[in-house]
């Protein structure tokens, strides 16, 4: 089993990402929280540490961190990073190594295999910039699990939808 840190970033497949972090605990892995606070919009970090029995990192400078370094501490604990639902502003961020979060910098420290889960409207998903910075990714050993042709959050059928919990989990 693994220790697998889950980076949920703000998109409304937040929903769904709760159900992998239960399947990855059901699986048998240590699991572990960062999350934007544009994640926290759609699921709260209670809600999380709740389920891991740990607490979600989400600010660096909250005042039970200014005695370490816990993003630093995460990136060497763990052994897979999982992005998901990763948002085109979390793949921009990591494909141009910008760290102005806990979750980017956490990324950015982290030398772990990464495994990002795309989620987006289909036009930010096939604008160029974003497949342009999936391609950097890809071509620096992250994988991406590519997102599925479904109901999307604006009424309409395209590709964008994140993947089953299910599928992820056993990805």
């Amino acid at each position: 089993m693994a220790k697998v840190a889950v980076y949920m970033t703000g998109g409304i497949a937040m929903y769904k990402a709760v159900q992998v972090v239960r399947n990855l605990e059901k699986e048998g892995h240590e699991v572990r929280v960062i999350m934007t606070k544009n994640a926290e919009r759609f699921v709260t970090s209670n809600t999380l540490a709740a389920l891991t029995k740990y607490p979600v990192l989400d600010n660096l400078w909250s005042k039970e961190n200014e005695a370490s370094v816990p993003h630093v501490h995460l990136a060497r604990w763990t052994e897979l990073a999982l992005v998901v639902p990763a948002t085109a502003n979390f793949i921009a961020k990591m494909a141009n190594g910008i760290a102005d979060d806990a979750a980017s910098t956490t990324m950015l420290a982290t030398s772990a295999p990464i495994l990002i889960v795309p989620a987006m409207n289909d036009q930010m998903w096939n604008n160029p910039a974003t497949q342009r910075n999936l391609q950097f990714l890809k071509n620096n050993q992250v994988q991406i699990m590519e997102p599925a042709v479904g109901m999307l959050a604006e009424g309409y059928a395209a590709k964008g939808r994140m993947p089953e919990p299910d599928q992820i989990s056993a990805g």
